[in-house]
């Protein structure tokens, strides 16, 4: 949860807990996470998981867990992996170049899809994985817009209000995750657009 829904205003920036500290890549992310899905019994600290997207959708894995399709569909470009507290999968995408998001819906017991207008670079993280904040943890979804800024949705809302964030120096959302200081982090880089 973002306290007060605003960034610090003295930024506190650390190097990513792993494995948010791996190479950036918009088509595989890594997460923390429980023993197997659906299942946090033995806390969301046991191994990593692996979203990649592959020709014919996006699939998650684990070193005990052979992949499973999670999202089936062509021209996927985008991908990043959380779970919820419950080991659920939450997967933000782009797919023919829309932005997404796959989330566990509690009150329908089922995932749902829903499709966030305008978005660019959808990244989602739980925002603290300690099992001493798990009544007050969140899965988030950021994402910047055409107009430079930084918006983000809860789960708590079930994704349905934009919260703005203010203008960003930058056009890429790279990543979002703890830091080694314990603090969520907003990793975004400004790209020159190719002039024609």
């Amino acid at each position: 949860m973002l306290p007060n829904g605003v960034l610090s205003t003295t930024p506190i920036t650390g190097s990513f807990i792993a494995p948010d500290n791996q190479p950036f890549s918009y088509t595989t992310d890594y997460e923390k996470g429980g023993i197997h899905l659906q299942d946090p019994s033995q806390g969301l600290d046991v191994q990593v998981w692996t979203a990649q997207v592959k020709l014919d959708g996006i699939y998650i894995s684990a070193p005990n867990t052979p992949e499973v399709k999670i999202l089936s569909g062509l021209r996927y470009t985008e991908v990043g992996l959380s779970f919820d507290q419950n080991m659920n999968p939450h997967i933000s995408f782009v797919q023919n170049g829309n932005a997404g998001l796959l989330w566990y819906d509690s009150a329908a017991h089922a995932n749902a899809t829903m499709m966030i207008p305008d978005a660019i670079n959808p990244r989602t993280c739980l925002d603290d994985k300690r099992s001493l904040s798990s009544s007050s943890s969140d899965v988030l979804l950021f994402y910047l817009k055409s107009d430079n800024h930084l918006y983000y949705r809860q789960q708590r809302d079930r994704f349905g209000i934009e919260y703005p964030l203010g203008v960003v120096d930058g056009n890429v959302l790279r990543r979002v995750g703890m830091n080694q200081k314990y603090r969520l982090q907003i990793e975004i880089e400004k790209l020159s657009k190719p002039t024609i």
